[in-house]
């Protein structure tokens, strides 16, 4: 996934001064793809667990 160069630029300088260190722009690339996907999966976990929870909820209700 392209990644503007600004906020590359700006994950390189915030990891930076977290790390002591210089990060190149290929590095920053990759952390952004990491928490882009961390993320994403979050996301999907979640829509998961709404539609279970939903399921439920629905099932129960056909009960009462």
């Amino acid at each position: 996934m392209p990644f503007s160069k600004k906020l590359v630029e700006d994950t390189q300088l915030l990891w930076e001064e977290r790390l002591g260190r210089q990060v190149s722009e290929s590095e920053a690339q990759n952390l952004l793809s990491d928490l882009t996907g961390f993320f994403s999966l979050l996301w999907e976990w979640n829509q998961e667990y709404e539609s279970e929870t939903n399921h439920r909820k629905d099932k129960n209700e056909n009960f009462s």
